[in-house]
């Protein structure tokens, strides 16, 4: 009772059901159509809008269904992650190497980051975080230099970090246009200042540590803060011109200041901008490594091969820097 029933033919398997309304006093001796095949359909496709989709049966079928769910997919991801966190420590090494030597780390962390998959801004703010690491070895691997500079570098170090303070304030709160033109010429003008040497009339006449030195580093650390490709470069060729101390000692002032100035920014964007913790780790120790052994290749390196290889790298940072601004 309270059943519907029809059917546009006789009984038998040929019979066709009318889904249409019947009268209340019809019985039927078939289901609804949401009963059909047809219905349990749509009723499936609808609920699977709303239920969350069950992850796919993957790996050898020939496995224990207990072990074939991610199976082989799930072995492959754990490979690539392992050759994931390889590249990036590679890189960091390699880039702690560059940093320590020659103030040039972004030119090999910055675009590996960009390999694994990161956003620009997600790679710029990890691969700064990062580099603290750098700053950390190479101040470790630079103590026989820093030992006879205690004095100076305590007066410059508060410029440093006020440098990186600022140049990171201005990156959150200003667009980036106006150094991304500026920067190819910075770069390029220190690249040139690196290979060019000192008059011994100008050696002789200027103290070892400068009244202007502080604003110079002020300067150099704001922009290390803001955007920091070759920010090495342009602060030791400052150094190089300033003060009468060997291109080692200059470098290890360098990795200092530069270390604190990127520790200071680093605290602004952890606070404001996100991190992939996941990559900055194995980078960061990459960074350690290399930026240790950095100071131990400045020392025994000749000072003139140095020189040109420096003003090499950052002449062609330079070039292409330029060449992505002014098209």
């Amino acid at each position: 009772p309270g059943c519907q029933v029809a059917s546009t033919s006789g009984p038998g398997p040929t019979a066709r059901w009318q889904t249409s309304p019947w009268a209340a006093n019809q019985v039927s001796v078939h289901p609804p159509a949401s009963m059909t095949r047809s219905g349990a359909l749509a009723r499936a496709q609808g609920m699977a809008k709303i239920l969350p989709r069950a992850p796919p049966v993957t790996g050898d079928p020939r496995a224990p269904p207990w072990r074939r769910q991610g199976g082989y997919d799930a072995d492959r991801s754990i490979f690539v992650a392992h050759w994931h966190w390889l590249w990036l420590l590679l890189a960091g090494v390699g880039g702690g190497l560059a940093g320590s030597i020659a103030g040039l780390a972004s030119l090999v962390s910055y675009p590996a980051l960009l390999a694994v998959g990161l956003a620009p801004v997600t790679a710029n703010v990890t691969n700064t975080v990062s580099l603290v690491f750098s700053g950390l070895g190479s101040v470790w691997g630079s103590r026989p230099e820093l030992a006879p500079q205690r004095a100076r570098a305590l007066v410059l170090a508060p410029s440093a970090a006020a440098g990186g303070l600022c140049g990171a304030a201005l990156l959150l709160l200003t667009p980036s246009s106006l150094f991304t033109r500026l920067v190819p010429v910075l770069i390029g003008v220190a690249s040139v200042a690196v290979l060019v040497p000192r008059r011994r009339r100008e050696a002789e006449g200027r103290a070892a540590g400068s009244r202007l030195l502080w604003l110079w580093v002020f300067l150099v650390a704001i922009y290390g803060g803001y955007f920091g490709a070759a920010s090495g470069v342009v602060l030791l060729a400052i150094l190089l011109r300033v003060l009468t101390v060997p291109l080692a000692a200059s470098n290890a002032m360098k990795n200092l200041l530069l270390g604190l100035s990127n520790l200071v920014a680093s605290l602004v964007f952890v606070s404001a901008l996100p991190v992939r913790w996941a990559d900055a780790l194995p980078l960061a120790v990459g960074f350690l490594v290399g930026g240790r052994l950095g100071p131990l290749a400045v020392r025994r390196l000749p000072a003139l091969a140095l020189r040109v290889g420096i003003s090499c790298a950052g002449a062609g940072l330079a070039v292409h820097l330029a060449m992505s601004a002014y098209r």
